[in-house]
């Protein structure tokens, strides 16, 4: 356990007048939004599930060409690396625009990455304890 770390933590005024048990279950919970690598090939069965993958990879359009390629060069996409982000949304704007998928569509593959994590875990700690807390606030 990082106590430093931790310390810092429930200095935050959020934490004040919780009771250890109560704060580590604050930092455990999963509450922080952030964002996963996707896979490609879950992008590709939910194209498949909808009909889009073969008109997608079928197209003579740029849009589908980039799309196609995007698929056989990277495994993934993390969406929390610089530029990424905006890429994807690029190229996901550009077969809406080609008619090759709908905004419904872009938005079921962009939550493709959502997450949610706990506190502990943004801030790179285990699973927080009571003692843990307890330990922490003494030092």
């Amino acid at each position: 356990m990082n106590y430093a770390v931790l310390k810092t933590e429930l200095a935050d005024p959020v934490y004040t007048g919780l009771s250890d048990a109560d704060a580590a279950a604050a930092l455990n919970a999963q509450t922080v939004a952030t964002f996963q690598k996707v896979e490609y090939s879950d992008v590709a069965s939910y194209l498949m599930l909808v009909e889009k993958y073969l008109p997608i990879s079928e197209s003579a359009t740029a849009s589908g060409k980039a799309f196609m390629l995007a698929m056989s060069t990277f495994q993934t996409f993390d969406l929390r690396k610089p530029g990424v982000e905006t890429a994807v949304v690029n190229l996901l704007d550009a077969l809406i625009v080609d008619g090759l998928i709908t905004a419904s569509d872009k938005a079921a593959i962009l939550a493709l990455a959502d997450d949610t994590i706990s506190r502990a875990q943004e801030l790179g700690l285990p699973v927080v304890r009571p003692g843990h807390v307890e330990t922490a606030r003494a030092i």
